[in-house]
């Protein structure tokens, strides 16, 4: 059996042959390491959504609501979320308002009372979380409009609400009047009536009266004739008669 020979050569070729293997596997190790990287400081990267309506009128309870999730929609929890508000001018109406977690996992929201003036409201989210013991920001701005529609529509209700209660008012107004006055004529009728009546049953027993009283002093009479005619006849049979 001939042995190698180790001639420069030979080392040379599988040194060439070596460099050749390592390259393609320095490289997949190189993107498994990147890939390994990307997931891990990938793995809790926020995401801040707006969730709050667009539409208001003045004077109601208002939300402004934002999510804060992972990229594969998890929610992030335990996070300090706060909003500010501007007028339509810029000027601000709400600054660095606390908003508090939701019963929605990953949710936050911030109630208000909407203002009365009417335009285009900007609203700014500023979320802080910890990820991988570092206090990572995440912000979105958003809007909300108060109407001028909305807010007539609201007042032309108000109005007709104001309206219907003012001519019910009248209505139950007049009715009492109008039971006042049929009582208070039934009641003089009534009265009249009785007036009259009473004179008619006094009339009546006055009446009545003198004809029992008639009645009662003819058979007095009556019984009186009888009397007398019995004494005469008494007188006759058993008094003395004078010659």
């Amino acid at each position: 059996m001939n042995k190698p020979s180790f001639q420069p050569r030979y080392f040379e070729n599988n040194e060439g042959r070596l460099k050749r293997l390592l390259i393609p596997l320095g490289a997949v190790l190189v993107v498994i390491i990147g890939v390994f990287l990307f997931v891990f400081f990938s793995e809790g990267e926020g995401v801040l959504k707006m969730v709050s309506g667009t539409e208001y009128i003045s004077g109601e309870y208002g939300q402004v609501i934002a999510r804060l999730a992972d990229k594969n929609g998890n929610p992030i929890e335990n996070a300090s979320c706060f909003a500010t508000i501007l007028y339509p001018d810029k000027s601000y109406f709400l600054t660095d308002f606390a908003m508090q977690a939701s019963a929605q996992a990953g949710n936050y929201y911030g109630q208000f009372m909407t203002p009365s003036v009417n335009g285009i409201y900007e609203e700014t989210i500023t979320c802080f979380y910890e990820r991988h013991g570092n206090t990572e920001t995440l912000k979105i701005s958003s809007s909300f409009h108060v109407s001028p529609a909305l807010n007539f529509i609201v007042e032309m209700s108000r109005l007709q609400a104001e309206r219907y209660h003012e001519i019910v008012q009248r209505i139950n107004d007049s009715r009492a009047d109008i039971l006042g006055e049929i009582n208070a004529t039934f009641n003089k009728s009534f009265d009249e009536l009785v007036r009259n009546q009473t004179a008619l049953i006094r009339e009546d027993m006055n009446q009545s009266r003198n004809e029992t009283i008639a009645k009662i002093d003819d058979k007095f009479g009556k019984v009186y004739s009888d009397f007398d005619k019995l004494g005469r006849s008494m007188q006759d049979i058993f008094g003395n008669k004078t010659e």
